[in-house]
């Protein structure tokens, strides 16, 4: 069970009021499912942890993978938003 940020869990309720399904995954934070059938990934990161990633996160990234870094409720509504 990996380790959670103390700020997942504001962001995961924040989706879901958007009426977005999320699941927690590894290796990255959390797949989203929006309301139009898009998926999401976010890797969630406090803003004091210097958002520093795995090696395996940052393989996914240099492989093109559209992994989200995000840190608070704002960011992750926008991405929603903005993806429409």
């Amino acid at each position: 069970n990996p380790r959670r940020d103390k700020n997942e869990a504001s962001i995961v309720l924040a989706l879901k009021q958007l009426h977005c399904q999320v699941e927690r995954i590894n290796p990255v934070d959390l797949m989203v499912l929006t309301p139009d059938s898009r998926v999401l990934l976010f890797e969630i990161k406090t803003p004091e942890s210097k958002k520093r990633l795995t090696k395996t996160q940052q393989r996914l990234i240099a492989s093109g993978w559209p992994i989200y870094i995000i840190s608070n409720i704002d960011q992750a509504v926008a991405l929603i938003q903005k993806e429409r």
